[in-house]
């Protein structure tokens, strides 16, 4: 086999562009590299390996620029891809991390960055790696944790500097007003209070709710400064859990959740250092409007029921958008033995030019919110997955980094004699190109949906009379193809059809 990845998470502009390439073979080999930036080849670089080696070349020094490679030796061939960013926020691709026991050895976090690396990951969630949710850093190295788990700052240590590495950013998880039982017990003042005049509790009582408009905001802050003057972190992640969404100060009065989650973020954000980045979990995406001119580096938000159609990915996503231009991850959990249903989800997130936080440790897909219960996929699903990945870098300027513009060409496209309903149907627009995403399967991401038994044959039929020309792809096959009409190639799970048109 032959198989090919970058050796950054992402190259910065005028890197020079380094591509690691492995063959099933210790024979000199002659590789050839073809680098396409959309329908266009854009460089070709040639070199002779023994096995393994690297294969390096420049692109222009543009940011925001994504290229898929294709890699041919032997009559074999491979795909990977790359981009050229200023930072990785710009482009968000979001995993995890949970593992941090103080026994884990060396090769075993080569492995796991590696795979990472492949699926070109490029920012990283430490997960529940702190001393305790209102005592961010512990006394000593070696620490166990609420859950009896034996942790180790050397451990988090040796993460973040292979992360950084690859070229990946590491956030460390944090909670807004989350607080151990005996933290919140020595500062009632401090504390969120239900109907009942009780503390609030998280969890059945493993954690207590505090009000960030008192004096914890400011211990909050204080504990991320604490961090990152410790560990080379490169922003703070900020969770919250969705509930309570109404409380009261210890007096009894009305505590505002919202405005506190705004204000304690516009505290954070100058108290970090400008070149950390600083993220919030929108849990069922609220509160979005409130938080929608927060200082933050992008948009996260963890959808749950009732927000479950595929289709309403895209809108979470269009939404958040129109209210900030900021990039946008999400966050929704699929058992990974629900394939067809991961598969449509992901492409649907992938199309709508979002990411979806999936990829953590030992190559297991995230399926649950308490990241260690993420699942294992099957090796078909893992490749399927690469694809997609290797697929939304190489064509993020079609995606990420292109207007969404599918309200205006809804009424304007049919499929097969059919207007098929947005979020179904994603259109982009760069310059004088338009890019229709093609999502044929229908339904929601919390149920268990059917495969398509085989790849089915549209035919398009668009509303406008100047096309210069057609090419499509997808991502089991990344290469683009040029077409004379717009009888479309079989599609499964996702087909991006472009039309260069001689005016828009």
């Amino acid at each position: 086999m032959l198989h090919v990845h970058p050796t950054r998470a992402f190259f910065l502009p005028g890197e020079r562009i380094q591509l690691h390439v492995k063959l099933d073979s210790s024979a000199q080999t002659t590789v050839k590299a073809t680098i396409y930036h959309l329908d266009k080849s854009v460089a070709t670089w040639e070199a002779i390996l023994n096995g393994e080696g690297m294969i390096e070349g420049n692109v222009p020094a543009e940011i925001g620029k994504g290229y898929l490679v294709q890699v041919t030796a032997d009559q074999q061939q491979a795909f990977t891809a790359f981009d050229v960013l200023e930072n990785w926020t710009q482009a968000p691709r979001y995993g995890y991390l949970y593992d941090f026991s103080s026994g884990r050895s060396s090769d075993d976090i080569t492995a796991t960055l590696d795979h990472l690396l492949r699926l070109h990951v490029n920012g990283l969630q430490f997960y529940d790696w702190q001393y305790r949710h209102d005592t961010l850093m512990p006394p000593q190295d070696e620490f166990i944790d609420p859950l009896g788990r034996s942790l180790s700052i050397g451990t988090v240590r040796s993460l973040i500097e292979s992360a950084h590495q690859r070229g990946m950013a590491a956030m460390p998880y944090t909670a807004i007003y989350a607080a151990s039982p005996a933290f919140a017990a020595e500062h009632p003042d401090w504390a969120l209070y239900d109907d009942a005049g009780q503390i609030v509790d998280f969890a059945g009582g493993f954690l207590k709710i505090m009000n960030m408009s008192s004096g914890w905001k400011q211990h909050f802050v204080e504990e991320c400064k604490k961090v990152l003057a410790v560990l080379p972190f490169d922003g703070i992640h900020v969770d919250q859990y969705g509930e309570p969404r109404t409380g009261a100060d210890v007096n009894g009065q009305p505590v505002d959740i919202a405005v506190g989650f705004a204000e304690t973020l516009s505290a954070l954000r100058p108290a970090i250092p400008a070149d950390k980045a600083l993220l919030f979990n929108l849990v069922h995406n609220w509160p979005v409007e409130r938080i929608s001119d927060s200082p933050l580096d992008f948009w996260y938000s963890e959808l749950w029921p009732p927000v479950t159609a595929l289709t309403q990915l895209w809108e979470t996503i269009r939404d958040n958008r129109r209210l900030n231009p900021r990039s946008a991850v999400l966050a929704v959990y699929i058992p990974p033995d629900w394939e067809a249903t991961v598969l449509a989800a992901h492409s649907t997130i992938l199309a709508a030019g979002g990411t979806h936080i999936a990829h953590g440790e030992h190559g297991r897909y995230l399926s649950d919110p308490y990241f260690p219960k993420a699942g294992m996929p099957s090796a078909a699903l893992a490749t399927q997955l690469q694809q997609l990945a290797d697929f939304a870098v190489a064509y993020e300027n079609a995606l990420l980094f292109a207007d969404d513009v599918t309200d205006e060409w809804t009424d304007r496209i049919q499929i097969n004699g059919e207007r098929w309903q947005a979020g179904r149907l994603i259109v982009k627009k760069s310059g004088k190109q338009l890019f229709i995403n093609l999502l044929p399967v229908q339904g929601y991401w919390n149920e268990q949906l059917v495969s398509p038994s085989e790849s089915v044959r549209f035919t398009l039929d668009v509303d406008i009379k100047n096309i210069k020309s057609i090419w499509s792809t997808s991502p089991e096959s990344p290469l683009p193809q040029h077409l004379i009409d717009l009888k479309m190639l079989p599609i499964q799970y996702w087909l991006l059809v472009c039309l260069e048109l001689e005016d828009l």
